[in-house]
Parts: structure tokens; C-alpha cells; sequence
């Protein structure tokens, strides 16, 4: 149970084990549950009280009474256009996203790791394929023709977040494992900063520097699994030829209660996914100078079959005080990621939809035709069945329309800073995002017809 000093139960209170990056939370009544091991340290905190942990030795229950925290803990500190402020001397609309609530769950996207954890801002994922588009909506959708997405400053570098149904985010060169802090700049402040490009809002992204003392490396290891979890009922192939023959008013299949099931397109097309990820970090330094690197590796296979993300990424900070009037750092960021894609995406709403989209050929595809030859070669549909169904393509034979993207990324920032006067800081910055991209793709002759 958690509760306050003077005895109020504290719903909602968070309560994690170290090491484990799943959190819990507690009831209207302040309880919890959670399977531990003796020699674990639970860790509690809620806002507007001070952090507690207990060493767990086996107890059948606890009980957690948290204390409030002072004055000076609860200035917290954001990241606004022109700087950082006091949020309680904030007066415009910002939501905070600490980097550690953003890789609680195995993300890929930055943006995905918003979801649910900014309070008004819309998230949706246009593309389920590893490191598809992702779109964030803070004031809602602004233009019919121009783009509605906000503008990305990631350590003061600007970025967008345009890319086609298909294609890879951008966002998704960025490791979520290298940022320290999200900000939601939602009002019209910012565009006092970042000007007209900041007319549909601004998400600033600080990434992880070095701290003062003793060195510290930190390994970050997971793998998981990734499976649909519920496909669309659709007609067997009994059930599909009794259709025909009632539709059409003629026997053109026999005898359709012998046709049994017949292929389950979805089930040929969705499969159980691997994910896996490995980080290493180094973070450290002295009064005067502090580092922080770090190297990722990033595995994802989508849902879909043929269909792979890999990311490769490094990361080097440092910052430098010369005296107490001058300071500098720098930032490099280097990235290379490769997506295998299948064409999951179409923005047709009639026959496009089951010729150049896998999952609307799976759903177009009749049960009653067969996805391979007895060779195990691949069987184009308009060749079965005297072509009646030709206009519909074979979905295992779109999964081998071969489509990968290499995507090379470098940001660097380069600052300096001069205090001028007490409570005057001059900052000049200077950035470079490097991008360049090799695409390679080629289609099937019974895919191009």
C-alpha cells in the first residue's frame, strides 16, 4: 500500500523494480501487486512527493509512506524554443516526455513513443511495416494540400517528418535509447522562435549528455516476439463457392462442400515477427568536462512476411567548460538503417486496392485458388481457374516485389556559449544533417503482367 504522511492513499502512484523497465501503478486504494524476487529494489514515486525505494526481503505485504517533496524539487526545469525554464514560470502549453517513459515499450520512432503520454497530441501510424511513417497532429489537421506535421528540433537541428505510405520514416534513424527528454510546444509561442515552419507545432528532442563523476556504462539488451493479434473473418472455400454459384445462378463450382477451408490468405501472409535491440553507453567526466557515447543496433522483422528494418547508430557528445564565462560542446549522431519493405500501403479505394497492397490482395484473394505450383513456385492467379480471377495478383507473389531503401544520416551540432551578464547567456549554434539514400527494387514478370 502507498500513502502520504497524513494517511491519504495514493492512486496512481508508480511503482517499478530496478533493472526492469516496466512500471506499475497503483489503485484507487493505493494497493498494488507486482511478483518480485528477494534482493530487488522497488522503487515509488508520485508527483508532488519524494521518491522512496525499498529493498524487498520477502515480505507477504508493504506499506510506502511518501513524503512531500520540497520547494526547490519541485521547480522542475523545461525545454522551451529559446532555452529552459521553470515550469511553474511557464505560461505557455508544453508537454514533457521523460526518455526513459519513451523506452518503456520496444519502439523504433520517436513519435511512437508519444502515444498516449502527451496529453493532446494525436498520433497515429500510417504504416505498420518496420520503421513506417508515423503521423503526430498537435492542432489538429491545418491544410487540406500542405503537410499538418510539426517541426522536429533534435539538439537544435530541424527536421521534417515527411515520408510516402511506403516509405521509411525519418524519425526512425533517431534511437530512442539516445534521448534524454521530449517537449511538446503546443501554442503559438513557438512560432516566435522557429517562425512559420513551427505553425503546426514543435517537438524538441534533447539527447543524453555527460554528468560529472564517475564514469558509468550501462548495457541495454532485449529481443521479443511480435505476432497479429486478430485477422478479418473471411469466407472459407466452401462457403466462397456456394457464393459464386448462388450469385451467378450456375454451377460453377460442383461441388463446393468439398473444397473444405481452402487457403487462408492471411495466415500465409502474417507470420511471428522477431524484434531485438542492443545498446551500449558511456557517460561520465569532471567538473569541467563531461562525455557521453554510445553505439546501437536495432532488428526488426514486420508482421508481414519479406518485410525487415535494421538500424546501426553511434553517438558522441561532449561538452566543455573553459571558465565560468565561457562554454562549448559538440554533438555527432551517425546512422545507417536499411528497410526491406513489401507494398503494404495503397491509396486506392477500388481495384488498386487488391493489386498494389499485400494485405487487400490477401483479402481479395479467393480461398479456392492456390498460392504455389506443386514445384513450390509461386502461382499467379490469372493462370488458375480458366482466369476468372485475374484481375485479383497473388499476395506471396507481391511479397517478392523486391524493395530496399539504405538510408546514411549524420547530424552534428557544434555550440559555444558566453555568459555576458548575470542572467544573460549568449549561445551561438551551428548544425549540418546529412542525408544520403540508395534505393534498389525490381518486380516479378507476372507482378508487372
Amino acid at each position: 500500500m502507498v500513502r502520504s504522511t497524513t494517511g491519504e492513499l495514493l492512486g496512481g502512484a508508480s511503482v517499478s523494480i530496478k533493472g526492469n523497465p516496466r512500471t506499475f501503478k497503483t489503485d484507487s486504494a493505493g494497493r498494488f501487486s507486482v511478483a518480485v524476487q528477494p534482493g530487488n529494489i522497488l522503487a515509488f514515486s508520485f508527483v508532488g512527493y519524494n521518491t522512496q525505494t525499498l529493498a524487498f526481503t520477502n515480505q507477504d505485504s508493504v506499506t510506502i509512506t511518501m513524503t512531500t517533496a520540497s520547494a526547490v524539487n519541485q521547480q522542475e526545469v523545461v525545454v522551451v524554443g529559446y532555452g529552459t525554464q521553470r515550469r511553474t514560470a511557464n505560461t505557455g502549453s508544453i508537454s514533457s516526455v521523460k526518455g526513459s517513459d519513451i523506452t518503456q515499450t520496444p519502439v523504433v520512432n520517436v513519435a511512437q513513443g508519444l502515444q498516449a503520454r502527451a496529453p493532446g497530441v494525436q498520433v497515429t501510424q500510417n504504416n505498420a511495416a518496420p520503421g513506417g511513417n508515423i503521423s503526430v497532429r498537435i492542432r489538429g489537421i491545418n491544410s487540406i494540400n500542405g503537410s499538418s506535421e510539426p517541426l522536429y528540433v533534435i539538439d537544435g537541428i530541424q527536421i521534417s517528418n515527411e515520408a510516402g505510405g511506403n516509405s521509411v520514416s525519418p524519425l526512425s534513424t533517431i534511437n530512442p535509447g539516445d534521448i534524454e527528454s521530449v517537449e511538446v510546444l503546443k501554442d503559438a509561442s513557438a512560432t516566435a522562435i522557429y517562425g512559420a515552419r513551427a505553425a503546426n507545432g514543435v517537438v524538441l528532442i534533447t539527447t543524453r549528455r555527460g554528468k560529472s563523476g564517475e564514469t558509468n556504462v550501462q548495457v541495454d539488451v532485449y529481443r521479443g516476439v511480435q505476432q497479429v493479434s486478430r485477422t478479418l473473418p473471411v469466407l472459407d472455400a466452401s462457403q466462397f463457392a456456394q457464393m459464386e454459384n448462388e450469385v451467378f445462378k450456375s454451377q460453377i463450382y460442383a461441388n463446393p462442400g468439398s473444397l473444405g477451408k481452402g487457403t487462408d490468405w492471411q495466415d500465409i501472409i502474417f507470420r511471428t515477427a522477431k524484434i531485438q535491440n542492443a545498446q551500449v553507453s558511456a557517460s561520465g567526466g569532471n567538473e569541467k568536462t563531461q562525455f557521453s557515447v554510445s553505439g546501437n543496433f536495432f532488428d526488426q522483422d514486420g508482421v508481414i512476411i519479406k518485410s525487415n528494418y535494421k538500424r546501426y547508430s553511434l553517438r558522441a557528445a561532449l561538452d566543455h567548460t573553459i571558465n565560468p564565462m565561457f562554454r562549448f560542446g559538440a554533438t555527432i549522431l551517425g546512422s545507417y538503417g536499411i528497410n526491406r519493405s513489401v507494398p503494404t500501403a495503397s491509396s486506392s479505394t477500388d481495384a488498386g486496392a487488391a493489386t498494389q497492397s499485400i494485405v487487400g490482395a490477401a483479402l481479395g484473394a479467393p480461398p479456392t485458388l492456390s498460392p504455389y505450383r506443386e514445384d513450390k513456385t509461386i502461382f499467379p492467379l490469372s493462370d488458375q481457374f480458366n482466369a476468372r480471377y485475374r484481375e485479383v495478383v497473388n499476395p506471396v507473389g507481391l511479397s517478392e516485389v523486391y524493395s530496399q531503401q539504405a538510408v546514411k544520416r549524420t547530424m552534428a551540432n557544434v555550440y559555444a556559449e558566453a555568459r555576458v551578464v548575470k542572467g544573460l547567456v549568449y549561445r551561438a549554434s551551428f548544425n549540418a544533417d546529412l542525408i544520403s539514400s540508395l534505393s534498389d527494387g525490381y518486380s516479378p514478370l507476372y507482378i508487372l503482367g
